[in-house]
């Protein structure tokens, strides 16, 4: 899944027509650097469902690491089986909700 969102990064900044803010947030990947890139703001989000619920709606009583405000779009892996194609609670409460690819 890691490598598959990894994949879809990396052809998103080919393929973009101009720079993009993008970035990637998996478990594979260092939760200190994920929370600063997304902390800057971005339009591409590529991402597992479980680091982005991690991230939206942290369980540890933290506050959540971001906002999908300024996120023009989020493609999320595998989502469907997280969730019975349903929106999660927590993404309704978001305040401008982005294009939510699955």
């Amino acid at each position: 899944t890691s490598d598959l969102a990894q994949q879809v990064l990396a052809l998103a900044r080919e393929t973009a027509r101009r720079s993009i803010r993008a970035t990637i947030a998996t478990g594979s990947h260092s939760w200190a650097t994920q929370c600063d890139r997304l902390g800057g703001g971005v339009e591409l989000l590529v991402c597992t469902m479980g680091r982005l619920v991690a991230h939206l709606d942290p369980r540890d009583g933290r506050a959540p690491s971001f906002a999908l405000g300024d996120t023009r779009l989020v493609v999320v892996d595998e989502a469907s089986s997280l969730y019975d194609g349903r929106a999660p609670s927590w993404l309704g409460r978001q305040r401008h909700e982005p294009p939510l690819a699955m």
